[in-house]
């Protein structure tokens, strides 16, 4: 009766000393798409009906998209970076030198300013989240391929401080990193964005429990198209090795079914845990007609002292 007892005490601490988490590339590209509004309608849905604590939102590129998202999703709180187009800010970094790729800058600046394309990146929360942070990476698209939407767009990572009343403090970030093509690779770009994530998250995070989420383009090994062998061992094995993933089995699962029979691109969506913070239970969410991603949920567990020692107190009970 004590084992049971406690057993109990310890899943209901579980559930008090989690975030449930959700993270989706919601493909939000054409303007005035009737479809893709309501796509983030039954998105944002799906987040009240399921009271989401935290939402990772990519691909959320225009303006107009991004203030429904907020609006619809009614979440208490939400970190949005977004201010000057991805183009332009690559062209001001000097990665824009050929006419065709002024002319694309042109055209975002003074005939469509208002569509934004940025980052894409929103973070949803029913918590405070203070001391926003932002990773521009060092490296992009090539100007080679410029209607791949690399150079279009400025990728990277948003992140704050999550103000929990029960578990404190946490670092939560977000990220979306470029992806590979069929007739052209970015291997040594995406490994050094891995890299400066690496790090900044690791920055950020310092002490405190810390959750990323989001779209990497990397999918574990296997016969699908983004499953670059290399990618997938240095996201897991060197650049986050120290960090908690969320496993699910990969070989059966994906986020990134693309469009038609056989596009299906893999597992590319992760949850990642440190100092701490724990996803489970993670789940694959299939919203019909919302994007080509699905949507990936979990439940971070945050370890906090009490649930260490209720932890221990079970183990010795079973012993």
């Amino acid at each position: 009766m004590f084992k049971l007892a406690l057993t109990l005490l310890f899943t209901l601490s579980l559930h008090a000393s989690s975030l449930k988490v959700l993270t989706f590339n919601i493909g939000a590209l054409l303007p005035h798409s009737s479809r893709i509004e309501r796509g983030i309608e039954i998105f944002c849905e799906r987040v009240k009906k399921f009271d989401y604590d935290l939402v990772f939102i990519q691909e959320a590129w225009i303006t107009s998209y991004r203030k429904k998202i907020i609006q619809d999703c009614q979440r208490e709180f939400h970190l949005d970076l977004d201010s000057k187009t991805g183009i332009l800010r690559n062209q001001a970094q000097g990665r824009i030198k050929s006419f065709k790729g002024h002319f694309v800058s042109w055209l975002f600046r003074y005939i469509i300013p208002d569509y934004g394309v940025d980052s894409g990146m929103l973070i949803l929360s029913k918590y405070k989240l203070d001391n926003p942070k932002r990773l521009f990476f060092s490296v992009s698209g090539s100007e080679d391929y410029l209607l791949d939407g690399e150079l279009l767009v400025s990728k990277g990572a948003i992140g704050a401080n999550l103000l929990h009343p029960r578990l404190g403090k946490i670092f939560v970030a977000n990220t979306h990193l470029t992806s590979n093509y069929v007739d052209h690779q970015y291997d040594k770009n995406r490994l050094q964005q891995l890299k400066e994530l690496s790090t900044w998250f690791r920055k950020q995070g310092g002490q405190k429990p810390a959750v990323l989420g989001g779209d990497f383009n990397i999918s574990p090994p296997g016969k699908r198209y983004l499953n670059n062998e290399t990618l997938w061992s240095a996201l897991r094995k060197s650049y986050f090795k120290n960090k908690n993933f969320l496993n699910l089995d990969f070989k059966n699962l994906t986020t990134y079914p693309g469009e038609g029979v056989g596009k299906d691109e893999g597992f590319v969506d992760h949850l990642i845990g440190l100092n701490g913070a724990f996803p489970k239970k993670g789940k694959v969410i299939k919203l019909d007609g919302v994007s080509d991603h699905y949507a990936l949920g979990a439940r971070v567990i945050i370890e906090t002292k009490s649930l260490k020692g209720l932890k221990e107190s079970e183990e010795l009970a079973k012993n």
